[in-house]
């Protein structure tokens, strides 16, 4: 039995929402957090784009 590669994740600000470790954590509109696929990437002033 083989097992599975762990998935590091890294918590966006405030603790409650989480990206695959490589992502970028952005705030969306509806306040949530959403993840980039790209490290260390700059969020869009629109929140949505």
């Amino acid at each position: 039995v083989q097992q599975a590669d762990k998935v590091e994740i890294i918590y966006c600000p405030g603790g409650l929402y989480y990206c695959p470790d490589g992502n970028t954590c952005c705030l969306l509109p509806s306040g949530q957090y959403g993840c980039c696929p790209y490290p260390s990437a700059m969020c869009c002033s629109d929140k949505i784009h």
